[in-house]
């Protein structure tokens, strides 16, 4: 049995009832009509609130503030932390390699190591996040989008 629901459409839906090779049209009684339009106006509702919900973040990301929330793995404040604290490793390391000497000082020892390892595991965390999205992209038909995000996933992880 097949049901299709159109939500500009006003009159009563009919049912179409496939049994092996016949093709039945059932008209739809008052009841049923009225439990229709009921279905029509919640998918409707649902709909609504959903652009609405969407058109907000697109809103969101369109401020320096919603784009640096720090609550969501969806904002570049991650992203942008995990290759601060990258850079703060490299820098340390070259600073190591252009000063043989300073590689016995504690200080650039600590400040090597604490970089290095925040700076891993925010581009771990966020390198899982893209995975995700990417397989939330796989699942809309986006297989180009999730490749690429499965793609940065994989490399931000190594």
């Amino acid at each position: 049995m097949a049901v299709q629901l159109d939500l500009d459409r006003t009159p009563p839906l009919t049912i179409n009832a496939f049994s092996g090779r016949e093709k039945e049209k059932l008209s739809t009684s008052p009841v049923q009509s009225l439990e229709n339009q009921k279905v029509r106006d919640l998918a409707k509702a649902t709909l609504e609130a959903k652009k609405e919900i969407k058109q907000g973040i697109d809103d969101n990301r369109k401020t320096l503030k919603g784009r640096m929330d720090i609550k969501s793995l969806d904002g570049d404040f991650w992203l942008i932390s995990g290759d601060f604290f990258s850079m703060g490793y490299l820098i340390f390391e070259g600073i190591k390699s252009a000063f043989p000497a300073t590689v016995a000082l504690t200080a650039v020892k600590v400040a090597t190591l604490v970089c290095g390892i925040v700076g891993g595991v925010i581009n771990i965390g966020v390198g899982l996040s893209c995975i995700k999205q990417g397989f939330g992209e796989w699942k809309k038909g986006n297989k180009g989008l999730a490749s690429r995000l499965f793609f940065d996933g994989s490399i931000m992880i190594l």
